[in-house]
Parts: C-alpha cells; structure tokens; sequence
C-alpha cells in the first residue's frame, strides 16, 4: 500500500458483499419464520452454528481496487505486479488435523529483511464469508507491508477440509500451534494475530493454543458472541423475533478466553460499521482493559465494515503500533 495511500482512489464492488448478507442462511430462513410469527406473540429463534458460519457465500463477494489507475484487484483477483512492490514469495499450503488437512497461503515480505531483523509472521483470522481462493490475496495485502503474511481457510470453507464448526475451528488453531515451527522462518520470529469480524473470535483460541504471541489486533470485532446478538437480526425482524444462542455460540467469548493472558492489542474501530456497530469495539476496548490487556484503539471515521482494509490510514496505524512494541 505504501504512500501512494495518501492520493488513493478506489472503487470497491460492495454492491456483491451486501448481496451476499442478505442471501446469508440466516436471513434468508427468516422469511418464512416472520410469516409464522406475525400469528403469534412470543416468536424465539435460536442462531445456530450453521447460520454463522457461511462457505457458500464466499464466492459471491467480490472485491474490486484501483489506486492512482492502477489495477490492484479486479474481481477478487491481485495484479501478480504488487507483490513485487515487496520481493513477495507467495506459497500455497496445508497443515495435518484430526479433520483432514486445513489449506492456508503465506507471503513471505523480503523486504522487511534486513539488518538481520527477522519481520513478524501475522496470522489472518476471517469473516464468516472468508475463504483463501476468494479474498486471501486482499488479506495479504492488506497485512504484507508489516510482515510476514499468513491466511487460512477455516474448516469446510475453501480448500479446507472438514465441516465449519466452533469445535473444529478450535481443533484447527490447535494444530496450527503444533505446526507453528514448521512455518516460522525461525523460532524467533515474533507471531501476530490479526482478526476480523467474526475472526475475532478465532484468533484469541489461536494465541491461547500459541501460547506465545507477540501482539493481536481486533479489526470490527465484539467481545462476545452474546453482546453481538442484537445486531445478528435485519432491522425488519426485530420487532417480531426474540433470539438466542444456541450454547456452542455463547461460547464464543474473548475476554474469558484470554483472561489468563496479558497482551498488547490494537483494535480497529470503523465507526460507519452496521454488522458490527462500533459500540461493540468500544465494549472490545474497555472489556480487555479492564482484564488488564494494554490496548491501543484507532476509529476509522469514515470506515464501513469491509473497508478498514483499504482505508489510507491503516498502514500507518498499524506500523505505528508494531513499532511501539519494539519499545515495550
């Protein structure tokens, strides 16, 4: 991304991301429902694993950039020329697990290796609609001016194997972490987790089963799956819907999950956010502060839920939190 940031101008096919949100499992189920509930008063509708996790609509979000007339991506698809702006060897992947192999990508930054400074390796965690084929180039670009990058496709999404649930996205931060020498350059290369959305969630499993990890970021996460559950219903729902989680999804808490940790964490807030509002970043913010995290917040003020990536301000909002880690 580089200066060129200062003067961009993209054009980002949104139009196909909000298609996708209202093909999703979940909503696309309610209409029916909203039918059976309009005859009655008391109408609960309990949000199971499968309308969270969505593979099938990974395909139908699609991504379009251009900075200063060049073509960065067209149809989720890079231009092979940016990788060059970074000496970047790209490699396609797979770890072993006990529900068949898990696929991920990893773009190794040479520019960043100099004075025999070994450049952090970042780990991706994704959206619920996030798969490695579709959107692991835009995720790598968008973490590769910092260091190492690493993408993966959860289980049953991509080209991994396995069905997508919380119990086996956990079996698979876990056998990341067996794996995690085979893919540092070397045991001291400093691991930071970035996690998005949804992914929010998996990358705190994943710096538990680490166990060692140098920092995470937070990009429109929620602290908890239950603070989140107001806002996993459209708005025409609402008045007719009472929801719950189905136990597996209340499971899905960071700050009980890294309460036994003391990390350094940057969360990124967009503040025109409506799938996660910002006030559940802020309730992010002050939960883990409060746990006794050393949280640094940036707000994006004219960021939406899928363009802190491509906004000009996130390099150097997050080269400035790397750089003071190094001063810890």
């Amino acid at each position: 991304m580089n200066t060129q940031l200062l003067n961009i101008t993209f054009k980002a096919s949104l139009q196909a991301i909000n298609k996708s949100i209202k093909r999703s499992p979940l909503k696309s189920r309610l209409s029916l429902f909203l039918l059976f509930c309009l005859m009655n008063t008391a109408c609960v509708r309990t949000i199971t694993e499968r309308d969270i996790f969505s593979p099938e609509d990974a395909p139908n979000t699609t991504i379009s950039i251009t900075i200063e007339d060049r073509e960065i991506f067209t149809d989720n698809k890079a231009n092979p020329t940016i990788w060059a702006d970074y000496g970047a060897q790209l490699s396609n992947n797979t770890i072993d697990s006990p529900i068949g192999k898990i696929s991920y990508k990893l773009a190794r930054n040479q520019k960043l290796t100099t004075n025999n400074e070994t450049p952090p390796l970042i780990i991706h965690c994704g959206g619920n609609s996030f798969d490695v084929p579709n959107h692991g180039d835009l995720a790598i670009w968008k973490i590769l001016p910092h260091g190492d990058a690493l993408v993966w496709d959860y289980p049953g999404y991509g080209l991994s194997e396995g069905e997508a649930s919380v119990d086996n996205i956990r079996i698979a931060t876990k056998s990341f972490a067996e794996n995690i020498s085979q893919i540092q350059r070397d045991p001291s290369q400093d691991i930071i987790l970035w996690g998005y959305s949804l992914g929010g969630f998996v990358c705190p499993q994943l710096a538990v089963d680490l166990k060692e990890v140098k920092a995470l970021i937070f990009e429109n996460a929620a602290p908890s799956a239950i603070a989140a559950k107001p806002f996993l219903l459209p708005w025409f729902a609402k008045p007719f819907l009472r929801t719950r989680l189905s136990p597996i999804l209340e499971s899905f808490n960071t700050i009980e999950v890294l309460q036994n940790q003391k990390l350094y964490i940057l969360i990124l807030a967009a503040r025109k956010d409506r799938v996660l509002p910002i006030t559940l970043s802020e309730l992010l913010r002050d939960q883990l502060s409060a746990s006794g995290h050393y949280i640094t917040y940036h707000e994006f003020p004219n960021a939406n839920h899928f363009s802190i990536g491509i906004d000009e301000n996130l390099e150097k909002t997050v080269s400035g939190f790397l750089k003071s880690l190094t001063v810890q």
